[in-house]
């Protein structure tokens, strides 16, 4: 917005293949952010705060085992820092290519999240009476640890007693639920594709990232499977 150059990333579109959902986010009128108006003069605006906030990115997706996502960012900085003819930056991007090979020894081996249906039955919840969502957890996140959270956190909205876990996969018969009380089903699920995904979604990374879609394109019973 404030000047076009032809090393630098043109905007979100850069950052699709890091966050799919980067596009929709990012779609702001011009009526509502203009430059003239003095919105981009923070110190993240600028060439310095923007490979600042990328190699601070790559190190923090190194460190979190998202090394694809490192590889993107790199093809982000690897043009300024060419054409700010900055070698050293470029050999330390070079180095840490090499280190991407942790990718094929790790595969089979990585983890990225464990996944949760998690349903809500009862009045007392207002608008998310009878509502699924998929929670994503850290990885190794045991269920019943996310059930003693959710319990704890709604006993103390409604009280001791109101709340009570559905420790059963089966579909929730809501007419034999108690009125005065609070229902949470929560049940363990893996990520399922059709056989046609399988095509671009290849390695463990690509079917445990950026999978909006699964959950937006379909149902949850039938997009998700698991029990407790």
């Amino acid at each position: 917005m404030i000047e076009d150059k032809p090393y630098l990333p043109v905007g979100a579109v850069d950052f699709q293949k890091i966050s799919v959902n980067v596009l929709e986010e990012s779609a702001v009128s011009d009526d509502v952010v203009s430059p003239e108006e003095g919105v981009c003069t923070g110190k993240y605006f600028t060439e310095n705060g923007l490979v600042g906030v990328l190699e601070a990115a790559a190190m923090e997706f190194n460190m979190a085992g998202m090394y694809e996502h490192v590889n993107e960012v790199y093809k982000i900085l690897i043009p300024i820092h060419e054409s700010g003819r900055d070698y050293k930056k470029l050999g330390a991007i070079t180095t840490n290519f090499m280190k991407l090979s942790n990718i094929t020894r790790q595969e089979g081996k990585r983890m990225f999240g464990t996944y949760f249906r998690v349903g809500f039955y009862g009045h007392k919840f207002g608008d998310l009476d009878g509502e699924e969502f998929v929670y994503k957890e850290p990885p190794i996140t045991k269920l019943p640890e996310v059930a003693h959270r959710l319990e704890g956190f709604y006993s103390d909205r409604f009280g001791e007693g109101v709340v009570h876990i559905v420790k059963d996969s089966n579909p929730v018969d809501r007419e034999s639920l108690d009125s005065a009380k609070a229902y949470i089903q929560i049940t363990y699920v893996e990520p399922y594709f059709d056989l046609y995904e399988y095509r671009t979604k290849v390695t463990y990374f690509e079917r445990n990232n950026k999978n909006q879609e699964v959950c937006i394109c379909h149902t949850i019973h039938t997009r998700w499977a698991g029990t407790w």
